[in-house]
């Protein structure tokens, strides 16, 4: 894949107090789940799996853990889900997958901003999205019914998202996304059908060259200081408050037998890695296990947020 890396970008290196400032924030901050809790396998009577913690919202208790699942559709398609809490006080990240009139949806939200409410607002919106599916709305009339529905319910609250929508006989598939949410196709070591990220930054330049300049200038967890931090943190467009509902849409796509689809939030496929490194991990690996472990281990080093991550190998 060539990418046209436009002009070159300067940040400005961390000053000694912020660089203070920062170990003092993550020192002996060590990651709060020890380990993940297992949903059931494959999906329910009603054909779906709404993968989110469970919060107990009579005693106001956080979602401490993290969650893993699997499954492998009648179609041979096998898929699998690993969010990790890490280094936040809650997992806000969350997936749905969802088997309607022969297509596959597959869908992840980011809760936003960092509320102590943003799990509430993720959750909303999966639910949102399973009664949208089952009443046979289109992917951007799904984003627009949980855009709806968030600002009618919470006064500060939005999510990022992406869905993919697979049909597993033809093999045709629409992306639809929103935010710093990720998905693209690894086809036979390339990259196909990115996902945009819109933040003030990607209207600067695009994901690869942001992503190449900061990763040469800092290194601690994956977080840039200044300017560069600024510009990734304020994002184009969310569902919810202070929102426009612009998504970016990809339509009457072609997948083949072989294809790995994969999607993450920004603490997984955000700032802390490239593309083409997840490619060459892919490629590494010795499985989808492997491959997964593995970029959730890259997350949790270089992130403090959720790391949450979505594979589906196609077969056909």
């Amino acid at each position: 894949m060539t990418n046209d890396l436009g002009p070159k970008v300067e940040f400005p290196k961390k000053t000694q107090k912020e660089q203070e400032k920062w170990d003092k924030k993550t020192e002996n901050k060590e990651t709060k789940n020890s380990h993940r809790k297992r949903i059931e396998s494959g999906l329910n009577e009603k054909e779906e799996r709404m993968l989110i913690a469970e919060r107990d919202l009579e005693k106001s208790e956080k979602t401490k853990w993290s969650v893993e699942w699997e499954h492998e559709t009648d179609d041979g398609t096998e898929i699998r889900f690993i969010s990790e809490i890490n280094k936040k006080e809650e997992n806000q990240d969350g997936a749905l997958v969802i088997k309607h009139k022969k297509k596959t949806h597959l869908m992840l939200i980011d809760g936003v901003g960092g509320s102590d409410d943003g799990y509430l607002a993720a959750k909303k919106a999966l639910e949102t999205a399973s009664k949208s599916i089952k009443q046979d709305y289109s992917g951007d009339d799904i984003f627009k019914q949980i855009d709806k529905e968030l600002k009618k319910d919470f006064e500060k609250l939005a999510v990022c998202g992406t869905m993919i929508i697979l049909d597993e006989k033809t093999l045709d598939a629409s992306i639809i996304s929103i935010g710093d949410t990720r998905a693209f196709v690894i086809r036979n070591g390339e990259i196909k059908f990115p996902t945009e990220i819109q933040t003030k930054a990607s209207k600067i330049v695009n994901k690869q060259n942001f992503l190449k300049e900061a990763n040469e200038t800092y290194t601690n967890y994956g977080s840039k200081s200044g300017l560069a931090q600024r510009m990734k943190a304020t994002l184009e467009g969310a569902l919810g408050a202070g929102s426009d509902n612009q998504p970016h849409i990809q339509d009457r796509l072609k997948l083949q037998s072989g294809d790995l689809i994969i999607m993450g939030s920004d603490g997984a496929l955000g700032d802390n890695i490239t593309d083409e490194k997840v490619v060459e991990k892919w490629q590494n690996s010795k499985n989808i296990d492997e491959f997964m472990e593995d970029i959730i281990r890259t997350g949790k080093e270089r992130s403090a947020d959720n790391v949450s991550f979505l594979s589906a190998k196609v077969s056909n």
